[in-house]
């Protein structure tokens, strides 16, 4: 037999337990406070930190800075962080940098 796949709980699945919590009464809401619905997790909340910090360099540079300069000037104020998370912020904020040269 192969592997299960596994589950991962989205929004959708958060959204449904919410709606059985209220519908649900105490016996639901015992097991759904284990989940911590309503607090956003520490990572979620260091993105936002560092989501304000990728726009703001960003902008400094004029829109022209993709992931690898943004890196780089994190880096260099003190941020631990990696190039993948940038990169992955960035596209969630639509940021892109403007590419060198033109057409040949």
């Amino acid at each position: 037999m192969g592997k299960r796949k596994r589950r991962s709980f989205t929004k959708g699945h958060r959204a449904e337990v919410i709606e059985l919590v209220r519908k649900g009464g105490k016996s639901i809401g015992i097991i759904a406070k284990g989940l911590d619905l309503e607090k956003p997790s520490a990572r979620a909340c260091e993105d936002a930190v560092l989501s304000v910090e990728i726009a703001a360099s960003h902008t400094e540079g004029r829109r022209n800075y993709g992931s690898p300069r943004i890196l780089c000037d994190l880096r260099g104020g003190g941020r631990k962080v990696s190039r993948k998370r940038v990169a992955r912020l960035m596209r969630k904020q639509r940021l892109v940098g403007r590419r060198r040269g033109g057409a040949s």
